[in-house]
């Protein structure tokens, strides 16, 4: 194949594979498994017999999770664009109907949980009283009351990114492989 067809050269290519090799490759996973290391370091501490009995720890734990969670899954978006090639046909299906989905659903819980944690602080700040009271509920009721909205509504919120993308084949005069395109 003639390679003068191509919008950008060889060299330009190398040096855009290169780069994002170092930057979406190994910054995406050192910076992720930092993180992925520091929240579970929380999660630890959190869960020790004082300070899980406080319900706001409890709160942060459950944060501390779903942020794991989204690491996880930037880990393996990194490790699969870098074992299997940005080109791969697996890679791009694994990404399109899984990961790619469950990457939004999880920001939306992690954004919507910081946002109960500060619903609880207002709540336990400014009516004490009804706080205190609060506390002698049952625990997971409580929690259900801040968790569930979370989640239902992050899944709820997302399903269409489930529908967002779709995988093509792609043939031209520089490359033939699959590639992502907007499902719309």
């Amino acid at each position: 194949m003639d390679s003068s067809n191509c919008s950008i050269s060889r060299k330009q290519m190398i040096f855009y594979f290169d780069y994002s090799w170092w930057l979406s490759g190994i910054g995406t996973l050192s910076i992720a498994s930092l993180g992925l290391i520091f929240n579970s370091m929380v999660i630890y501490v959190l869960c020790d017999k004082r300070m899980i009995s406080s319900f706001f720890n409890r709160l942060l734990v459950f944060l501390a999770i779903v942020d794991n969670l989204f690491l996880a899954n930037s880990i393996s978006v990194a490790v699969m664009e870098q074992l299997s090639g940005a080109g791969s046909a697996f890679a791009n299906t694994i990404f399109v109907h899984l990961l790619y989905p469950t990457r939004n659903m999880l920001m939306c819980a992690s954004i919507y949980m910081t946002i109960s944690l500060a619903c609880e602080r207002f709540n336990s700040t400014s009516n004490p009283y009804l706080h205190r009271a609060r506390q002698h509920m049952n625990a997971c009721y409580r929690l259900s009351v801040y968790i569930l909205p979370v989640i239902s509504f992050s899944m709820v919120y997302n399903i269409p990114k489930f529908f967002d993308l779709k995988v093509i084949s792609v043939d031209s005069d520089c490359t033939n492989t699959t590639a992502i395109e907007n499902g719309t």
